[in-house]
């Protein structure tokens, strides 16, 4: 909840200095979500762009208000919600994997002092939404399992990762 209303905050203080759709890229996802329906030959096939196709579907029906569409507002809050999933899934990967909430949290002030991020999710930009939305969707690293080590005990090492590989070679 305190990373919506940083978020918020942050959203306020470039709104109020008229930053919110001063990049080019801004208006354009708005115009790419807009014209899907708005538009002479409407359709799926506007969604064309460069850009991941998500965010835009996400933001497809409120920029078809006027209000939504010329200041940003629906693509803003997306950004700010994208930012407060993306930063819980930090924290809980964090104190999962480390057991330490003070490095949880750390990463998280770390997370939501980056003025680039701070910017980005105060935009209708997707650069900051679709990346946190793939990390939500997949937020838990590969199960771990227990590799027994010759003279060392046993300890927990994620699958799949070098580190687990080479400890396997030498143990089988």
């Amino acid at each position: 909840m305190a990373v919506v209303v940083w978020g918020i905050a942050a959203a306020w203080y470039y709104a109020i200095n008229d930053l919110t759709l001063s990049h080019y890229d801004a208006k354009a996802h708005l115009v790419v979500a807009r014209r899907v329906i708005d538009n002479i030959t409407p359709g799926w096939q506007q969604i064309g762009a460069v850009w991941l196709p998500l965010p835009h579907v996400l933001n497809l029906l409120p920029v078809q208000v006027d209000w939504f569409y010329r200041t940003g507002v629906s693509g803003v809050a997306i950004s700010i919600l994208s930012l407060a999933f993306g930063g819980y899934a930090l924290v809980r990967m964090i104190a999962r994997e480390t057991g330490s909430s003070v490095g949880a949290v750390t990463a998280l002030v770390l997370l939501i002092s980056n003025p680039n991020l701070l910017y980005l999710q105060s935009t209708p930009m997707t650069e900051l939404a679709a990346p946190v939305i793939f990390s939500v969707s997949a937020p838990s690293p590969q199960p771990r399992s227990r590799i027994i080590s010759p003279g060392l005990g046993s300890r927990r090492v994620s699958r799949g990762s070098p580190r687990s590989e080479t400890k396997r070679a030498f143990v089988e």
